[in-house]
């Protein structure tokens, strides 16, 4: 536990080299995940009112107004237009939205000031979707985060391939808040893919840990009668 501990305080420091805002988050919400797994939902609900105060009082530090949305665009790289603008697409159209890919050219026609210097490409997974697709791709995209979540969860005998696959999970989720990418990630299907496996196969997976077990009671006889 100290030698993860420790290799995640280098990766923070690494990764607050690089100036990446959405990947610091990714990282947070990893450790969080761990924390939940480890300690309870309660700890975990306080790492995340830590870290939202903690954030506020960074933005506030910076000189950014919370009310503005071209101060947070500055501290931002443009998200907070982009995500204010897919709102408005998704109001417009909440059944079936625009279409699959559309995200780009209706942002450009309808906000073409905040598209400048963005691309116009949307970084947030949900309201990606929620604009190209409305309720219709919405619904689904929800039950695939909650599915999955739910799948990895279910990973039994294996308390430490379950945490690596919810915590790596969880910083996927939270990264594609930031870059929409979360369902063309190859990484997403590959946990996705060991996590249901691991599922559905109860059985390899409690051999595996009697397994252990017996190594253990056989190297330490004393420990596994007592």
């Amino acid at each position: 536990a100290w030698i993860a501990a420790g290799a995640c305080g280098v990766l923070s420091i690494a990764i607050a080299l690089t100036f990446s805002q959405s990947s610091l988050v990714a990282l947070l919400a990893a450790l969080i995940a761990l924390v939940a797994l480890r300690w309870g939902v309660r700890w975990a609900a306080a790492g995340i009112g830590v870290a939202a105060i903690a954030g506020g009082a960074l933005l506030l530090a910076s000189g950014a107004d919370l009310n503005s949305v071209k101060s947070l665009d500055i501290r931002s790289s443009g998200r907070a237009s982009l995500v204010r603008g897919g709102l408005d697409l998704a109001t417009d159209r909440p059944v079936a939205g625009y279409g699959s890919g559309s995200f780009q050219v209706e942002f450009k026609e309808r906000f073409p000031e905040d598209a400048e210097g963005t691309g116009a490409v949307s970084h947030t997974e949900p309201v990606t979707v929620a604009a190209e697709q409305g309720l219709v791709g919405l619904v689904p995209y929800a039950a695939l985060v909650a599915a999955a979540v739910g799948t990895l969860l279910a990973v039994p005998g294996l308390p430490i391939a379950r945490a690596a696959l919810v915590s790596c999970f969880a910083a996927i989720v939270v990264h594609s808040l930031a870059y929409a990418g979360l369902l063309i990630d190859p990484a997403t299907w590959v946990l996705l893919g060991t996590g249901l496996a691991l599922a559905r196969n109860p059985a390899a997976a409690t051999a595996s840990v009697a397994e252990r077990d017996r190594r253990s009671a056989t190297v330490h006889p004393a420990a596994a009668t007592g």
